[in-house]
């Protein structure tokens, strides 16, 4: 799932239960227009329909010479992108593994829902943040079996309306970490890059500003 897919995906998304989810809005003529070994999110989709994913970035990559200029090809971000808190979870090899990706999102608390995606509520109910697949179409299936796999998981949440933006993105960087540490993988902010304590700061600014 590329960055415009994921932006469309959360601009089309309003208030279900009275939080922040509405339809889904898919897209997929931009990464079908270009070749890449990663998709413009840096959640690695499969070249063809049920294909594994590269581990590697390749040159749509954020982390290289060639960032500026993948970033450019994608075109201009979406009206409500600025308004999203976007982590990627990717693994530093191979795939995420159903059974796996079952036991941690159990232990966070996550829940099968809306979508078609996993969701985190707080005590009161209210949707703190959201997880995709990084495979097109973003699902999951509601049981993470055998067979199941996905190369990174995308955690995010959208700013307006958000009922506890702050407490929204400390729970987003907690499970981010969890998952990483407990799956093996690698953090990555939004567009890419490696996700450092600079870019966890700007999270908690943004969310900060967001009230």
């Amino acid at each position: 799932m590329d960055e415009l897919r994921l932006a469309l995906l959360v601009a089309g998304i309003a208030v279900i239960g009275g939080v922040y989810l509405r339809e889904w809005l898919a897209r997929r003529r931009a990464a079908a227009a270009r070749p890449r070994s990663e998709p413009v999110l840096a959640v690695e989709a499969p070249p063809a329909e049920g294909g594994e994913a590269p581990a590697d970035a390749g040159p749509a990559g954020g982390d290289g010479p060639g960032a500026g200029a993948a970033q450019a090809e994608a075109g201009p971000r979406p009206a409500g992108w600025a308004d999203l808190v976007v982590v990627h979870v990717r693994a530093r090899e191979g795939a995420f593994e159903g059974p796996e990706l079952a036991r941690a999102f159990d232990e966070l608390g996550l829940a099968w829902g809306a979508m078609e995606i996993f969701h985190h509520r707080d005590a009161e109910g209210r949707l703190l943040y959201s997880v995709a697949n990084a495979r097109e179409p973003g699902t999951f299936p509601e049981a993470l079996t055998e067979g199941f796999r996905t190369p990174a998981l995308t955690l995010f949440l959208t700013l307006p309306g958000h009922p506890d933006a702050a407490a929204g993105v400390e729970a987003l960087l907690a499970a981010a970490d969890r998952l990483a540490a407990r799956l093996g993988g690698e953090l990555r902010d939004r567009d890419r890059r490696p996700l450092d304590e600079a870019g966890r700061a700007l999270l908690r600014a943004r969310a900060a500003e967001a009230g």
